[in-house]
């Protein structure tokens, strides 16, 4: 089991270590520093989580890494491929349509003009494929 996880909070996904993560991977504590590179130091070292730390709720897990660089790795590959932004409709409400098929009708030289019965009467013309030049 890795030393890091990849979570989804409210606001982003992030990289946390596996000891802030409690409650049957549903909460996470997070550090109340202010500064990013101390946020990042603490998760690098693995600090332990303080008293005054907030839990947040966790969205969704990733995944796990053993090392701090490996964990930035797959955060940056989550970040990338994930679909944290969705369009208010979730992808199985969207009604699918089905495309009427294209009907064909194959003429022979000889004829000019031929119908095809199906359920309505369609009617083919010849098309000649060199435009005819006029001649002046």
């Amino acid at each position: 089991m890795g030393k890091f996880s990849i979570v989804e909070f409210e606001d982003g996904i992030k990289l946390v270590p596996i000891l802030w993560i409690f409650n049957d991977n549903k909460k996470c504590y997070w550090p109340n520093y202010t500064k990013q590179e101390e946020i990042n130091q603490a998760i690098f070292n693995e600090e332990h989580p303080d008293s005054k730390w907030l839990s947040y709720n966790v969205l969704r897990k990733f995944g796990t890494a053993d090392t701090y660089a490996n964990g930035v790795r797959k955060l940056k590959l989550a970040e990338q491929f994930s679909n944290i932004v969705t369009s208010g409709k979730d992808d199985t409400e969207k009604k699918l349509y089905r495309r009427a098929k294209r009907r064909y009708c194959y003429i022979s030289d000889s004829e000019e003009e031929s119908s095809i019965n199906d359920k309505d009467e369609i009617t083919c013309k010849k098309i000649s494929l060199l435009p005819t030049l006029s001649t002046n």
